[in-house]
């Protein structure tokens, strides 16, 4: 059984009401890529379709976009 998406699950402790959103959502992504990636094969992930970006480039470039933003979060 599938458990319901992580915002109907309630309030994730440790981030205030403002953020929770975000944190939803973020949680959701990482639910989601971890259940799928495991499935996927290199080739898979390497090759786009139609000549757009692979899966692969995007879920790198979500990593280092997120690190950025959490740089910038702690005022580095």
């Amino acid at each position: 059984m599938t458990p319901p998406e992580v915002w109907l699950r309630g309030p994730l402790p440790g981030y205030p009401a403002l953020l929770q959103p975000m944190a939803h959502s973020l949680t959701q992504v990482l639910e989601e890529v971890a259940a799928v990636l495991p499935s996927c094969s290199p080739s898979e992930l390497w090759t786009g379709p139609e000549g757009r970006g692979p899966a692969g480039f995007h879920l790198r470039h979500a990593v280092g976009s997120l690190e950025r933003l959490y740089t910038y979060a702690r005022g580095e």
